[in-house]
C-alpha cells in the first residue's frame, strides 16, 4: 500500500511538472509543431501560421501515432510518452483472453526498461522512476465492474485507449545530455510517427520522429 501511494503521488508530480513546465514556457514562447526540427530561437511564427501541416490531428486519437514530452529542469529529466494501446499491444480494450494477458504483460516488462524506448548520449544520467499507466487495457478485478470501457487520464475518444509511460532521470552532468535516440520504433513497428517536444532552460523545439529519423536533439 504505502508503494502504492508512493507511485500515485510520484506520478502526479511528474504529470503536473511536465504540464505546469509547459504551459509556462508556451506563455512565452511559441513552441513549433512543424515537420521540421525548430527550436524558439530559430522558430518562424509566420511560417509556423501558414504551414500545410494539420496540427489538429495530433487532438485526436490516431493508430501508429504517439506523442512524447520532455523536460529538463535542475538536474531532473523527465520523459512522457503517449501511445495508442492498439500500436503497442494490438488491441485497445481490456485484456481478456490468456494470449492479450501474456501481451500485457510483457509489454509492460518491455517498457519498463528504458533502453527498449530511449537511450540518452551523455549526461551521467540515472533512472530514479518508472511508471506505466495500463489502466485503459487492464483486465477487468471484481472491483471494476462498469459496462462502459475504462477511461484512464489519457483517454481521448470514447473506445479508444491510450498506454501512457513516465520516465524520470537524474543526471550529474545534465548539460551534456545533447541528444536522444528513441528507439521505440525498433520494438513496436506499428508506430509510424512520434511527435516530441522538449523544454529545457530557455530552450524548446519539436520534432516528427520516424523509423528513420531517430534522434532527438536539444539544441
Amino acid at each position: 500500500m504505502e508503494s502504492l501511494i508512493r507511485n500515485t503521488k510520484v506520478k502526479y508530480l511528474i504529470v503536473v511538472t511536465l504540464k505546469l513546465l509547459l504551459l509556462n514556457s508556451a506563455a512565452s514562447h511559441s513552441i513549433a509543431l512543424a515537420h521540421d526540427h525548430t527550436t524558439c530561437s530559430t522558430h518562424n511564427t509566420n511560417k509556423h501560421n501558414t504551414n500545410k501541416h494539420n496540427t489538429n490531428k495530433h487532438n485526436t486519437h490516431q493508430h501508429g501515432y504517439a506523442e512524447l514530452t520532455m523536460v529538463i529542469e535542475g538536474n531532473s529529466l523527465m520523459v512522457q510518452i503517449l501511445s495508442p494501446a492498439d500500436s503497442l499491444l494490438g488491441f485497445e480494450h481490456q485484456a481478456a483472453t490468456e494470449q492479450e494477458l501474456a501481451t500485457l504483460n510483457r509489454i509492460k516488462n518491455n517498457l519498463a526498461s528504458t533502453n527498449n524506448i530511449l537511450t540518452l548520449d551523455n549526461g551521467d544520467c540515472r533512472l530514479i522512476d518508472t511508471l506505466i499507466d495500463t489502466q485503459a487495457v487492464d483486465p477487468k478485478t471484481q472491483n471494476h465492474k462498469a459496462t462502459k470501457p475504462y477511461k484512464n487520464r489519457s483517454s481521448r475518444a470514447e473506445n479508444h485507449a491510450e498506454i501512457e509511460i513516465n520516465y524520470q532521470f537524474t543526471c550529474a552532468s545534465i548539460s551534456k545530455v545533447n541528444n536522444i535516440s528513441l528507439e521505440l520504433f525498433k520494438h513496436y513497428p506499428a508506430i509510424e510517427q512520434v511527435r516530441a517536444i522538449w523544454i529545457r532552460e530557455n530552450k524548446q523545439g519539436s520534432y516528427l520522429l520516424t523509423p528513420s529519423k531517430t534522434i532527438l536533439t536539444l539544441n
